[in-house]
């Protein structure tokens, strides 16, 4: 049987996700890993070589130095020293003469490279889809962070006035920004930030991804839809929540697409199991709202009231496999982490979303947070 191909890894881990996984070292500079049928092999800086092999999880760590081509390298530009270190250490450490590389590695190296090279698609997809319970671990930690940020948002919006239409705050009005910069306050006091997270309200809720602005005023009487996806700054994973709420009166029309979400989202957990197909759920979160009277994905309609997917795995990136949405037909396996979330769009737009974790005998909800409507 012939070798398997050495897996090559390069970047920074604080934005390639596949990298820390392999090595779980935080490092802002690009590295190289080579991931072999032995070992994992980190090639560092001198500076960085202590440090790398004090807190990562690799077999070896090495330098220019170690692998006898400082004086080589220094003759060399910057992505010709990338290619010899790689040529070199596969030399040395495997018998193969093709190597792997993901889809995000530098394109002059790629085409430098003597090697038969072969570009595969997300290396590390199929283990990442399943969590060990280090893993959930962490990211139960983040999802409390996100509840208490949800929470915090929650708490301004009851304390909030109605004044001519507009909602106040410590006498000044409510802008989404300004209840964006109490989340991300909420999040940092947790050790956690988030690149990016959605207030919308009003007619703006009708678009799923709408992030709200910074100038924008929050109103009574109509949908505020709180998202917050958040990542721990020391373990990396992310967590993942989202609120509906109004501010005095609901709109009978929001109350009811309010319940039928949460009821779609209690049909999800129903079916969720190891060995059922994620399109299962999803078509089953489709019928159940369907057979409510709203409009889905089930007829293809580009105008359907629930537009996007049921849901979609999280963990070092916030969507990663699997994907709970229409002809997916990966089996859910006990380990998955999920992040589940119906909504509904039309004039306005109602989502609720929670983390669960694929269990033996069903779901586990991570981090049980209020889902009122009404504050």
């Amino acid at each position: 049987m012939s070798e398997k191909a050495p897996l090559i890894l390069h970047g920074n881990s604080y934005d390639n996700a596949d990298l820390y996984y392999a090595t779980n070292f935080l490092i802002s500079e690009n590295v190289l890993c080579i991931v072999t049928s032995e070992k994992t092999i980190l090639v560092t800086s001198e500076m960085e070589k202590g440090r790398a092999r004090e807190e990562s999880k690799v077999d070896e760590v090495l330098t220019a130095k170690d692998i006898g081509l400082k004086e080589e390298l220094d003759e060399l530009e910057k992505e010709e020293r990338k290619v010899r270190i790689i040529e070199k250490v596969v030399e040395v450490h495997t018998s193969s003469d093709r190597i792997q590389v993901g889809k995000d590695f530098p394109v002059g190296v790629y085409r430098e490279l003597k090697n038969d090279v072969k570009v595969t698609e997300g290396p590390f997809t199929e283990q990442r889809a399943v969590k060990d319970e280090e893993e959930i671990e962490k990211i139960k930690e983040v999802q409390s962070a996100a509840s208490e940020a949800i929470l915090a948002a929650k708490k301004v919006l009851q304390d909030s006035e109605v004044r001519e239409g507009k909602l106040f705050y410590e006498d000044k009005v409510l802008t989404q920004g300004r209840v964006k910069k109490i989340i991300l306050h909420s999040l940092l006091e947790n050790n956690c930030s988030c690149k990016e997270l959605i207030v919308s309200s009003g007619n703006e809720s009708s678009t799923p991804h709408k992030t709200g602005t910074e100038e924008k005023v929050l109103e009574p009487n109509t949908p505020i839809i709180v998202d917050v996806f958040p990542f721990n700054k020391n373990s990396r994973y992310h967590g993942d929540m989202t609120r509906t709420f109004v501010k005095g009166e609901v709109p009978e029309k929001v109350d009811d697409m309010h319940k039928a979400v949460l009821e779609a989202q209690r049909r999800a957990l129903e079916v969720l199991k190891p060995g059922t197909k994620a399109s299962d759920v999803d078509k089953a979160v489709c019928q159940l709202l369907e057979d409510k009277g709203y409009s889905t994905r089930l007829d293809d309609s580009s105008e359907a009231e629930f537009k996007h997917s049921t849901g979609h795995g999280i963990g070092l990136e916030v969507h990663e496999r699997p994907r709970v949405g229409k002809g997916v037909d990966y089996e859910l396996r006990q380990g998955n982490v999920l992040a589940v979330e119906p909504g509904l769009y039309n004039e306005v737009g109602v989502r609720v979303e929670d983390l669960v974790v694929v269990k033996e005998n069903g779901p586990e909800v991570i981090k049980q947070t209020d889902r009122s409507l009404q504050v």
